[in-house]
């Protein structure tokens, strides 16, 4: 069973720490072409994802995927300052995450409680 089930097979970790976890969904993205001809604008052509794939992995993959989970977002996300950042409250944690405006990678991280 994968990080999210059986049936989620497109979910790349990147990196994996006990505090940090980087995700790609860049495998969702549905016009690789157009992504791919996007990204060859620059040189060397990095792994560029544009704007609209980015708010589609986010709005339609990453956030659903994550309330079906059992996360409860408590600040951020579509529609607020920051878009591509969310705070959710998982169990007795508080998980920061944002997406890098490159590669469209999501990164999640514990926030720590100030005492």
């Amino acid at each position: 069973m994968g990080l999210f089930g059986p049936k989620e097979p497109k979910v790349q970790i990147l990196k994996k720490s006990a505090e940090k976890l980087v995700l790609s969904f860049n495998d969702f993205i549905k016009d690789k072409s157009a992504a791919q001809a996007y990204a060859n604008e620059y040189a060397p052509p990095p792994n560029r994802v544009e704007f609209m794939d980015r708010v589609y992995l986010w709005e339609s993959i990453y956030i659903p995927l994550r309330e079906k989970g059992g996360w409860v977002c408590i600040k951020g996300g579509p529609g607020n300052d920051d878009r591509f950042k969310i705070e959710w409250k998982v169990g007795d944690e508080i998980v920061v995450a944002t997406q890098d405006d490159w590669d469209g990678s999501i990164t999640e991280r514990i926030k720590k409680m100030k005492t």
